[in-house]
């Protein structure tokens, strides 16, 4: 999205430039939820099903129907995809929190730089709300 500008604008022009970027950053964070959604389900089904394994050889150990030496291997291998898909999981929501940050920071950017060649004060804050967590992150320098 380019928008070029004077060197100063009035208020409500301002204003009706800055709500336009805001819905510009909307429609970019739904874009992201949805990809992120989209990328996640096949993860959680897959969760979902690697469990219900684990849970039934599990529930055979107890029953010992067989003996330990053949489920070992079997009940490793299930942790372990589980705990693999866990970490790819949590890779992907880091990832989605980082891009969904990008946006809105840029757009806080430009409201900011074209208030300040105008002369204008704006409430950024009003425009653009800090995302759940930002503030956390960049305090502990991620």
């Amino acid at each position: 999205m380019v928008i070029k500008i004077r060197r100063s604008m009035n208020p409500q022009e301002l204003k009706g430039r800055v709500v336009v970027l805001q819905q510009w950053v909307k429609r970019r964070t739904l874009i992201l939820e949805a990809r992120w959604k989209r990328r996640r389900a096949p993860m959680e089904r897959a969760l979902a099903e690697f469990s219900r394994v684990l849970d039934h050889l599990k529930h055979l150990e107890v029953e010992g129907r067989y003996p330990r030496s053949l489920l070992a291997p079997a009940l490793f291998r299930e942790e372990l995809r589980i705990n693999h898909l866990q970490e790819e999981m949590r890779k992907l929501d880091e990832t989605f929190h980082n891009r969904l940050t990008h946006p809105r920071a840029k757009a806080r950017q430009k409201a900011a730089n074209w208030a300040a060649r105008s002369g204008v004060e704006l409430d950024l804050d009003a425009f653009f709300p800090e995302v759940e967590g930002e503030l956390n992150r960049d305090a502990a320098g991620h």
